[in-house]
């Protein structure tokens, strides 16, 4: 597994973990997110760019792998 498929993996258990404490933040947090990347007035590969952007903008490193990814 290379280094940054650790960090998003880890990332991924940490908000887990926030669910387990938070689980209606961290519902609607993934309710929001859900809907922002779905299929609408722009397609979900350009939506998934824009995101892609926004990651490079905030210099999020995981956030950029994860949006490379998808």
């Amino acid at each position: 597994m290379s280094l940054m498929d650790k960090k998003v993996k880890r990332y991924k258990e940490e908000a887990a973990g926030l669910a387990g404490i938070l689980p209606l933040e961290a519902s609607a947090y993934d309710h929001f997110t859900g809907q922002c990347l779905e299929e609408g007035e722009l397609d979900a590969m350009t939506k998934q760019l824009v995101a892609l952007g926004v990651s490079l903008f905030a210099n999020n490193e995981v956030c950029t792998y994860y949006h490379v990814q998808e």
